[in-house]
């Protein structure tokens, strides 16, 4: 374990600290939308209907055994990952957040499936698209002048 990682573990981490300015921006737009949604009476009234729908069908007891299944999953791949050196505790943030918003929904998504081969398709379409876009819009660096 490097020192760095130690420092990480044994100080503990300020989450502003561990946030690049981008992934800070994105946090203050995506909180900003949520108190939107809910301080507009109209909007509120749109989206209860369907976000009570969404939380009925992912803490259904079903969904939550394959949600532990896949977290069990991406806990194995990664330990393995990096016991063999190519993961480091400073991915972990990014690993997080590729998990919960590309494997969670791709999970979900993918009882809707016709068939095997068309569910195998759209998994590998939507993951590399999803996971690519995602990983480059959290590690570009910035530009500096």
């Amino acid at each position: 374990m490097t020192v760095e990682n130690r420092t990480l573990l044994t100080e503990g981490v300020n989450m502003l600290d561990v946030l690049t300015t981008r992934e800070l921006a994105s946090l203050i737009v995506i909180v900003a939308t949520g108190l939107i949604f809910v301080a507009i009476p109209n909007v509120r009234r749109q989206i209860r209907p369907s976000l009570s729908e969404l939380l009925r069908a992912v803490f259904n007891i079903t969904m939550l055994k394959v949600f532990m299944v896949v977290a069990g999953a991406a806990v194995i791949s990664t330990g393995l990952a990096r016991s063999i050196g190519l993961w480091d505790l400073n991915l972990l943030k990014d690993s997080i957040i590729l998990t919960t918003t590309v494997v969670f929904p791709l999970a979900y998504r993918s009882f809707k499936a016709d068939s095997g081969g068309h569910l195998a398709s759209r998994l590998m379409k939507e993951t590399f698209g999803l996971s690519v876009l995602l990983t480059f819009y959290l590690d570009t660096a910035p530009f500096r002048s």
